[in-house]
C-alpha cells in the first residue's frame, strides 16, 4: 500500500514500494555505492535511479509512501557505518530527522559495518540509487504494515 505519492519517485520507484510486502527491504543509496562490487548485480531486485535527487529528498519521498516496520523492529531503518565516521556524520543526522518524522516518535537508525551492509543488500526487493555522492549515505528501510485507523476503515473494516 502506498500512502502517498511523492512526485520525486519515478514510476518504476512507485511500482517497487508498491510490490514490496510487509519485511522487504529497499536499499536508498548514494551514487558512489558500485552495485557489481559485492554481487548485487545478481540480487533479486529491481534498480531505480534517482540521479536527480539528493540522499535527502529521497528518503524523504520513500517514507512518505511507505510505512516503516516499527510495529516487530526497533530499528527498522540500517546505515551503512564506517567506526571511524559514525558519531559526526551530517547524513545520518539528517536522515534521522526525516524517519523521526515520518513515523512520529524517536526510531533509532541501526549502523552496520560495511562488509555486513554489502550483504544485506543483497537481499533487498530493489535498491534506490540517488544522485548524493556524501559519505555514508546508504541506507536501508524495511517496510512495515499501515496499521493506522484511517488504513483499517479504508479497507472496508466497518
Amino acid at each position: 500500500m502506498i500512502r502517498s505519492v511523492d512526485p520525486r519517485l519515478p514510476p518504476e520507484a512507485l511500482f517497487l514500494l508498491w510490490a514490496m510486502a510487509h519485511g522487504d527491504e529497499v536499499a536508498v543509496l548514494n551514487s558512489c555505492y558500485v552495485i557489481d562490487q559485492d554481487g548485487t548485480a545478481e540480487m533479486r531486485g529491481t534498480v531505480v535511479r534517482m540521479g536527480d535527487v539528493d540522499i535527502l529528498q529521497a528518503m524523504r519521498a520513500v517514507l512518505s509512501a511507505v510505512q516503516l516496520d516499527t510495529t516487530f523492529l526497533a530499528a527498522p531503518v540500517r546505515q551503512i557505518v564506517h567506526a571511524d565516521l559514525e558519531s559526526r556524520c551530517p547524513v545520518r543526522r539528517a536522515v534521522q530527522v526525516e524517519v523521526d518524522d515520518a513515523v512520529g516518535f524517536r526510531c533509532s537508525i541501526f549502523g552496520v559495518a560495511p562488509p555486513d551492509f554489502h550483504e544485506q543488500v543483497k537481499n533487498c526487493r530493489g535498491l534506490i540509487i540517488t544522485g548524493d555522492a556524501r559519505k555514508q549515505g546508504n541506507f536501508i528501510l524495511r517496510k512495515g504494515l499501515d496499521v493506522t485507523p484511517g488504513s483499517i476503515l479504508s479497507m472496508g473494516c466497518r
